[in-house]
């Protein structure tokens, strides 16, 4: 994001968005930021985990990378489809 000017509202209503997703419990289906950084030029710069599909997993991993998954995450997987 690039502002001009960074107030104080518009770091607010970030925060209050991110405390709205917390207390209605999606935190496991949005990718929550682990920090903001905001630089010298007023850029606001959002540090959040990547995260990868199910479909990217499967059909972009090559055999060695399937092979390493234990069955505790084989069964996890479809106990979350389930």
């Amino acid at each position: 994001m690039n502002f001009e000017r960074i107030t104080a509202y518009q770091l607010e209503n970030f925060f209050s968005h991110l405390a709205e997703i917390h207390m209605l419990k999606m935190t496991m289906h949005v990718s929550i930021p682990s920090g903001v950084y905001i630089d010298e030029n007023k850029k606001i710069h959002m540090v959040s985990p990547i995260k990868k599909s199910l479909y990217e997993h499967l059909h972009c991993a090559t055999e060695e990378e399937l092979a390493k998954w234990t069955p505790f995450n084989k069964l996890t997987v479809l106990v979350q489809l389930a």
